[in-house]
C-alpha cells in the first residue's frame, strides 16, 4: 500500500487536521467473510476518501479539502504532521455520514449502512457491540441496509445479504424461509455455499460471522 500523509483544513472551522492520501492498494492475502466483508493487510480502507474534523465534528470528502501540506511518500521525518490534530476516529465519523442530510443519496446510504455492519462485525468489541444494541443503532442500520437491499432487483447478491443480516440479528426462521424458498443450484457456487452454512447456523441459531474463503 502506498500513503501520503498531508495535512488539510477544515473550511467549516479552520483547524489543521493530519490525514492520508491512499494511493494505491492490493487484496493479496485477503480474507472474504460471510457478510461480505474483505480483510485484507495492503487492502484501502473503506472510507478513506473521507475525514471528520474533530473540532467542530463535520465531515467532508478529502477532495473538497484545501491541503496546508503534503509529504513525499516515504517521509520519516513527520514531526509536524504528528503535532497536528488528528482526525475524527472512523466510527464516530461514520455515524456523521449515516446522518447528514448532504450524504443521504441512496448509493451513499447502501455503503455506509455495509460499512457499519462491517465495523460492528469486525471491529467493535464485545461490549461496544453491546452499546450499539442497546441505543438502537444496529437495528436502525441494519434495517436501513435490509430496506436498501430488498429494492434492488439486480442480481442474487442482495438477497444472499439480506439472509446473511437476518440471521446475524437473530432473524433465524425469516432467515431459513428465505433459504428454503430457493433452487441453490441456480447460483454461484460461493454463493451455495454461503447460503447452505447460514442454513446449518440459522438452524444451530448461530449468529456468528463465517469465513468464506481466502485470497
Amino acid at each position: 500500500m502506498k500513503i501520503q500523509p498531508v495535512i488539510y483544513k477544515c473550511p467549516n472551522c479552520s483547524s489543521l487536521i493530519r490525514g492520508m492520501k491512499y494511493l494505491s492498494g492490493n487484496t493479496i492475502g485477503g480474507v472474504l467473510y460471510s457478510d461480505s466483508y474483505l480483510e485484507a493487510p495492503m487492502n484501502i480502507p473503506e472510507g478513506s476518501n473521507y475525514l471528520g474534523c474533530p473540532q467542530c465534528q463535520k465531515v467532508f470528502l478529502k477532495n473538497d479539502l484545501p491541503m496546508v501540506k503534503e509529504y513525499a511518500v516515504g517521509d520519516e521525518e513527520l514531526t509536524e504532521w504528528e503535532q497536528v490534530l488528528a482526525p475524527l476516529d472512523w466510527f464516530a465519523t461514520l455515524k456523521i455520514l449515516l446522518e447528514d442530510p448532504k450524504f443521504n443519496e441512496p448509493s451513499n446510504q447502501k455503503k455506509f449502512t455495509l460499512w457499519y455492519l462491517w465495523y460492528f462485525n469486525h471491529k467493535l468489541s464485545p461490549l461496544e457491540k453491546q452499546n450499539e444494541i442497546k441505543n438502537g443503532n444496529y437495528k436502525k442500520y441494519t434495517d436501513r441496509l435490509i430496506d436498501i437491499l430488498e429494492q434492488e432487483q439486480d442480481g442474487q447478491e442482495p438477497l444472499v445479504l439480506t439472509i446473511e443480516i437476518l440471521r446475524e440479528r437473530g432473524d433465524f426462521d425469516k432467515a431459513l424461509e428465505l433459504i428454503n424458498q430457493l433452487d441453490l443450484k441456480i447460483f454461484p457456487p460461493i454463493f451455495q455455499l454461503v447460503l447452505t452454512e447460514n442454513k446449518n447456523k440459522a438452524l444451530q441459531k448461530d449468529p456468528e460471522v463465517f469465513l468464506v474463503a481466502r485470497n
